[in-house]
């Protein structure tokens, strides 16, 4: 009886105790929403998200936890978002316009007050910082016109038939100088390593007119029409081209006495392969190139295949150097070419090139969608300096004087930069004047992204 009583007592007082420690258990936490409005994010005023390392000069270290963050109104460091799943680490920072919720404030948006980067209002592509990079680059550039200057030479007729060898010695009724042109490497040449297909079309009035006249030639009238056509494709990051091209002569003689030279004969020329690559670089886009090119005796030993004209055709190596320099607002800029033409026939001059090409942006836009995109006049100022056979002697067959010519070109850059149609006429300065004058149409074509597919591509916060 005694144990029965003990035992309810004891019964009595620890049904209350049990009650009161279960009352204490605190209620499980709400489940979180895993969906959140646009713009708002949870996560309390002592919340410090870690930052990825920004640029120098835009970061505060970040204060200990429990202290409000400073407020630097109107600055802008790129974000837009906090990183709300990523980890509170030591040492993390974030820019200092960052405004962490208020105290009982669950929801807060974070995207009111944040400044977005004047490049990225319109996309990656479209802002005007990057258009400017864009613009930077040297495929957004016109190619360098160049001025055709024929090698010239003189070559013999035979007047009573044609094909035969030359009279020896020369005979003055039977010389008719003419364009017999070699390799030159700036002509519709970029400086700069770029994927592009290219075709040009060249006119040259009255070729070799003066000499003609002055050496009693029975040739009254010469024309030149020459054509290229030409690929080029970059390697290592853009950092190396190479190229092939193929040129077509057409040649047009008019005789009063001669009549049998009355003709016009058309051929493909020599191909040529050259290959060039990047030395220096800078920010700006300034840049210097060298390259080496190789004309090939793939055409005819004559200019166009005429016959009855005697001519010489050879292998020949031209190194060359290429320089691109711009003004601080990028709208002028110099680009140019010096070569040196060395044939492997001791009785053709040894020529050097220097091919210089002054441009300004007359106009250029922002818009993606407008079909032209950069309106750039050009001069151009052609030095053509024989090393040896300089003279102009009848005695010397491939002889060869300093010429000099002059370009004015208006390109037509199109399709976001991709297109380039030039037109542009050059007229020579020094004399005999090699011809009267010449006009030229050139079209280029940027593939494989453009011309602006090396600007690096724009990236942007990503908020999980």
């Amino acid at each position: 009886m005694y144990l029965i009583r003990k035992c309810l007592m004891v019964s009595m007082f620890a049904v209350p105790t049990l009650s009161t420690k279960a009352q204490l258990v605190p209620p499980p936490a709400p489940e979180v929403p895993d969906v959140y409005p646009a713009g708002r994010t949870p996560f309390p005023s002592s919340y410090q998200p870690y930052m990825p390392p920004q640029p120098a000069g835009q970061l505060k270290a970040l204060p200990a936890i429990g202290q409000p963050s400073e407020q630097s109104a109107g600055q802008d460091f790129g974000m837009t978002t906090p990183f709300p799943n990523t980890t509170n680490q030591p040492g993390a920072q974030y820019p200092s316009n960052y405004q962490p919720a208020a105290p009982g404030d669950g929801l807060t948006d974070v995207t009111a007050d944040a400044g977005v980067p004047a490049a990225f209002e319109d996309g990656p592509l479209t802002g005007s910082a990057i258009r400017e990079t864009q613009l930077a680059s040297a495929g957004a550039l016109p190619n360098i016109a160049g001025d055709m200057s024929p090698h010239f030479f003189r070559a013999s007729l035979n007047p009573l038939r044609p094909g035969s060898a030359p009279p020896s010695p020369f005979f003055n009724t039977n010389i008719a100088p003419f364009a017999a042109r070699g390799f030159k490497i700036s002509d519709n040449m970029n400086v700069e390593p770029v994927d592009r297909v290219y075709a040009s079309f060249n006119y040259f009035a009255n070729v070799n007119k003066e000499i003609n006249v002055r050496e009693g030639s029975q040739i009254t009238r010469t024309t030149v029409y020459h054509q290229l056509y030409g690929i080029e494709k970059t390697f290592f990051d853009r950092w190396t081209s190479v190229g092939l091209r193929l040129p077509v002569n057409t040649l047009t003689m008019e005789s009063e006495t001669a009549t049998q030279y009355n003709k016009t004969r058309t051929s493909f020329q020599n191909l040529s392969i050259y290959m060039k690559s990047k030395i220096l670089q800078a920010e700006n886009g300034n840049m210097l190139v060298a390259g080496l090119a190789l004309d090939t005796p793939t055409g005819p030993s004559t200019f166009a295949g005429f016959p009855g004209v005697i001519g010489a055709n050879t292998f020949e190596i031209q190194p060359f150097l290429g320089h691109i320099l711009r003004s601080a607002d990028e709208s002028l800029f110099l680009q140019g070419i010096t070569s040196i033409g060395v044939p492997m026939d001791h009785r053709m001059p040894t020529v050097m090139y220097i091919d210089n090409q002054l441009g300004y942006y007359l106009y250029r836009t922002e818009d993606q969608s407008a079909f032209v995109s950069a309106l750039v006049p050009s001069y151009e100022l052609h030095l053509n300096i024989p090393l040896n056979h300089s003279k102009w002697d009848l005695s010397d067959p491939y002889g060869y004087g300093f010429i000099c010519n002059m370009t004015w070109g208006l390109n037509i850059l199109f399709s976001d930069y991709r297109g380039v149609c030039t037109i542009g006429y050059a007229t020579p300065v020094s004399g005999p004047r090699p011809f009267d004058g010449e006009f030229l149409v050139q079209f280029n074509w940027r593939f494989g992204g453009g011309a602006l597919r090396n600007v690096p591509p724009t990236i942007l916060p990503q908020v999980n």
